[in-house]
């Protein structure tokens, strides 16, 4: 920082300012994330509480945080345990997308002279400490190997360079390059599937570090090509009109929905959605009772109630900037309504599945009323959502939607009878 003129110049080829750089930038995620979980207290000590492995040795919690790797690199699963790994990765970094960036003071912080060089390795070493709970089966895994040595001489290697396809793809998402991400996710799944059907690991080596180069060539190369595609199809916006409120209301809340950042920060539904049928498959032999496995599988789905009605906030917010526009257009706030509660039902139909296919067997048709017991929950909960004046409504409401569910189902759907 230079005192006479104010500038920041960052023109030379050591190491310092790169070191500075990267202290501020964890300086400034370390405050965001400690004034997080400041507010987060109890439940970050209760999941410390339940999850502590104090009486597990410590060889076992080793094999057991090496395990998703040592399956992953066997070829066990393969596809669907990169997909794991890479939706935790997508989430995480979406979910603290402005902590890990360094949010506007690191766009103001770019435009100085000679930042830009350094950008792309502060974000990598940020992101890479800020995985450290990810990255922690990828560790025990090296761990492992160091404790009972492999014969394939590139097993450690190739898992380092699985471990890396993460902050890569992160760094990218940050930085809008969302194209170039998931092309590294594509490419990397690939060797994985390779790798599980026998592709030499040093080959599979090669294309983890081929890949992330190639992804940057082909997004650039494909962000350039449709550019002009763009400009001759005339793209638009759903126009608003008064005459078909409905739909482009409709069109307007998809699209508040499918934005990158929006999508990303909802994956693990997806992955709690996979939870629900791998409980559902696997609670015969955990030992499980009939009743105890019902009284599970229906307590599951109230947390994709909740999520589902937390959309109406993304709602509100994405419409905030247009209600003059809206207003002069005579849309009524019912209508506004009506609309945000279509979508959010849709997407509640598309994660309920999970949890009904896997009570099926258990209720038989009697299964078929939980949805329309989710539909009137999950309605009331989200009005209550749209008329808050808060963030977020009382704990009390979303209690109270999901003793509604419950009960629903008791007296509906289960009946007295004890199964």
């Amino acid at each position: 920082m230079s005192e006479n003129t104010g500038a920041v110049s960052f023109v030379g080829g050591s190491l310092g300012p790169f070191r500075r750089l990267l202290a501020w930038r964890l300086r400034f995620y370390a405050e965001v994330t400690v004034k997080l979980l400041v507010r987060r207290w109890q439940m970050l000590l209760l999941t410390t509480l339940i999850l502590s492995p104090a009486s597990m040795p410590l060889a076992a919690q080793i094999q057991v945080l090496a395990s998703p790797v040592d399956r992953l690199l066997a070829g066990a699963d393969a596809a669907a345990i990169w997909i794991g790994f890479a939706g935790l990765a997508f989430a995480w970094s979406s979910l603290q997308g402005s902590a890990l960036s360094g949010a506007e003071h690191w766009r103001y912080l770019s435009t100085q002279t000679g930042i830009r060089r350094w950008e792309s390795g502060v974000d990598l070493a940020v992101l890479t400490i800020a995985d450290l709970p990810l990255l922690l089966p990828f560790a025990a895994h090296q761990i492992e190997l160091r404790i009972s040595p492999s014969d394939l001489p590139f097993q450690a290697a190739l898992a380092a360079g699985l471990a890396l396809q993460l902050p890569l793809m992160q760094q990218r998402l940050l930085r809008g390059r969302n194209l170039a991400a998931w092309s590294i996710f594509v490419l990397s799944l690939a060797t994985v599937q390779s790798i599980a059907a026998g592709l030499p690991a040093a080959v599979g080596l090669l294309n983890l570090i081929a890949g992330p180069l190639a992804a940057d060539r082909f997004a650039a190369f494909l962000s350039a090509a449709l550019r002009p595609a763009r400009r001759e199809i005339g793209w638009k916006r759903p126009a608003l009109s008064s005459e078909s409120a409905a739909r482009n209301l409709l069109k307007l809340n998809l699209r508040a929905l499918l934005q990158p950042g929006v999508l990303l920060a909802r994956l693990p539904l997806l992955a709690y959605a996979g939870a629900i049928v791998w409980f559902g498959d696997h609670w015969r032999p955990l030992g499980l009772h009939d009743s105890v496995a019902l009284w599970l599988l229906l307590a599951s789905m109230v947390p994709l109630l909740w999520q589902c009605a937390g959309l109406m906030l993304i709602l509100r917010r994405a419409r905030l900037p247009m209600l003059p526009v809206l207003t002069s257009l005579g849309i009524r706030p019912r209508q506004l309504l009506l609309a945000d509660l279509a979508v959010v039902q849709a997407v509640f139909l598309v994660l309920e599945p999970a949890a009904l296919a896997m009570l099926l067997p258990i209720l038989g048709p009697r299964a078929a009323i939980l949805p329309i017991l989710g539909a009137v929950a999950l309605t009331g909960l989200a009005c209550r959502y749209a008329n808050s004046a808060a963030h977020r409504p009382p704990l009390l409401s979303k209690l109270y939607a999901a003793a509604i569910f419950l009960a629903g189902a008791r007296l509906w759907v289960i009946g007295d009878s004890i199964i």
